[in-house]
C-alpha cells in the first residue's frame, strides 16, 4: 500500500518530495489541491448515493450521510485554502531532516488514508456501520493534516502517539492459515490430507503460533506443522531432532504462554517459550521450551497459498 500511494504521490505535477527547497510551497500548494480535489470527488459521490436513496424512499441513512458530506466538504476546503507563513519548513534557515522526512509520511498517511476513504463510499457505505467508518476516516483526516499544519509550522516532527500511530500506513500480515487449526480438523498441504491430533497454541504478546500433530510419522518422529500471525516465524513441516543435529547453540527464548490440547486432555496457561534459530529457503528451525522441556524442530518451510483447512469432521 505505501509503495502504491508513493507512486501516486509522484504522479502529481511537480511533486519530488520537497527535494528543493525553493519549490516546497508550490509542491504543498499542488498536493494539497490535488488531494481536496479527490475529497470533492467523493463528496459527489455520496451525495449522488443520498439522491438515489431519497429517489427510491429510503430516508434511513439520508441524514447521517449528509453530515459526512457536510464534514468532507469542509475538510476538502479546509485543505484547499490552508495558508502557512514564511517561517518553518518553507523557511531559508536550515531545517531538521526529521521533520522533511515525516512531512513525507504524511503525505503517503493521508494519500492512504483518502484512498481507504474513496473504497468505503465506493463499496462499504451501505453495510453495517459503513457511514460511521466513513465519518471516522475523515476524521482521521483531518488529525493527519492539522498535525502536518504544525510540522510545517514548527519544522519539528511531531511527537503525539495518537498521530504517529495514524501514520503507519503499512498493511498488517496476513496470519498463517496453520493459526486456525484446531484438534481434530482437517486440512491439506500441496494435495496431501492430514489431521490434527495434538495443538500447542503459543501467546506471546499480540502474536499467536500454533504447532499442529498430525497421524503422520517420518521414520520415529511424529510430524509437526507450525503456523504463525507474524512472519518471523514461517510456517513450515518439521520433526523434532536433537541439539547435536543441528550443530547450533542454546538461543534465547520468547516467553510465551500455551494452551495443550491433545488426547489425554486441554491445559491452558502452561509456562512456555520459543525461537527461531534457523530460517531459510531450504529449511526452518524452531525451539519449543514447555513446562520445563525444551524440544528442537527442523524442516522445510510451507507456503500459506498451499494450505487449505477444512474444519472438523472434513476428511
Amino acid at each position: 500500500m505505501t509503495e502504491r500511494i508513493s507512486n501516486l504521490l509522484h504522479r502529481i505535477p511537480g511533486y519530488t518530495g520537497y527535494r528543493d527547497k525553493e519549490s516546497r510551497r508550490d509542491e504543498d500548494k499542488q498536493l494539497r489541491v490535488a488531494t481536496a480535489d479527490r475529497l470533492t470527488q467523493i463528496v459527489d459521490q455520496l451525495t449522488a448515493y443520498n439522491a438515489a436513496a431519497v429517489g427510491k424512499r429510503d430516508f434511513s441513512n439520508v441524514s447521517a450521510v449528509e453530515q459526512v458530506v457536510s464534514k468532507t466538504r469542509l475538510l476538502a476546503d479546509r485543505i484547499r485554502t490552508a495558508s502557512y507563513g514564511y517561517a518553518g519548513l518553507f523557511s531559508d534557515r536550515p531545517i531538521d531532516e526529521a521533520a522533511l522526512d515525516q512531512l513525507r509520511q504524511f503525505d503517503i498517511a493521508i494519500q492512504s488514508r483518502v484512498q481507504t476513504l474513496a473504497d468505503d463510499a465506493a463499496g462499504k457505505i451501505a453495510s453495517d456501520g459503513g457511514i460511521a467508518a466513513i465519518s471516522a476516516e475523515v476524521d482521521r483526516i483531518s488529525t493527519l493534516f492539522d498535525a502536518r499544519g504544525t510540522v510545517i509550522e514548527t519544522a519539528k516532527p511531531a511527537r503525539d502517539k495518537a498521530v504517529i500511530d495514524l501514520l503507519d500506513t503499512s498493511t498488517p500480515p496476513t496470519p498463517s492459515p496453520f493459526v486456525s487449526v484446531k484438534r481434530g480438523d482437517a486440512f491439506e498441504v500441496l494435495g496431501d490430507d492430514f489431521q490434527a491430533n495434538a495443538t500447542i497454541v503459543l501467546r506471546d504478546n499480540d502474536v499467536t503460533i500454533t504447532f499442529i500433530r498430525v497421524s503422520e510419522t517420518e521414520g520415529d518422529s511424529a510430524v509437526w506443522f507450525v503456523g504463525a500471525s507474524t512472519p518471523d516465524v514461517p510456517s513450515a513441516r518439521l520433526v523434532e531432532s536433537s541439539a547435536e543435529a543441528t550443530n547450533t547453540p542454546a538461543p534465547a527464548l520468547h516467553t510465551a504462554t500455551a494452551t495443550v490440547d491433545t488426547e489425554r486432555g486441554r491445559q491452558e496457561r502452561v509456562a512456555a517459550g520459543y525461537a527461531v534459530v534457523q530460517s531459510s529457503d531450504a529449511s526452518v528451525e524452531l525451539v519449543l521450551a514447555l513446562a520445563g522441556t525444551q524440544r528442537r524442530y527442523t524442516g522445510t518451510p510451507v507456503h500459506d497459498l498451499d494450505v487449505e483447512v477444512y474444519g472438523s469432521g472434513k476428511l
